[in-house]
């Protein structure tokens, strides 16, 4: 498994973590948000079938272990580290790896 790229964005409400993976010749994101409103955070994980990102898993908001609301803090480098999305991350590539 290896890492193509690896983003953490800040935004108004929210901040989004995601990986772009080569996992056994299979090109797979992850995508997760923690948003101020619990019911708008998500994690999924999708592959590229070379045409576009398709959905493999993904965890129910209220089944996340991401922390909601991560943009309150108030340090930002604080919210920009990875290790808040590790255990979610982590689950999605287990299930991802098993589907595909």
């Amino acid at each position: 498994m290896k890492t193509i790229d690896k983003q953490i964005a800040l935004g108004r409400q929210s901040v989004v973590y995601m990986e772009i993976l080569n996992v056994d010749d299979h090109k797979l994101k992850v995508s997760i948000k923690s948003d101020s409103y619990e019911f708008q955070s998500y994690a999924r994980i999708s592959r590229w079938n070379g045409e576009k990102w398709v959905n493999v898993y993904s965890i129910h908001f209220n089944k996340m272990k991401t922390t909601h609301g991560l943009i309150s803090y108030s340090e930002r480098n604080e919210v920009c580290n990875s290790r808040h999305f590790q255990e979610d991350r982590d689950q999605l590539i287990k299930v991802a790896k098993e589907i595909i």
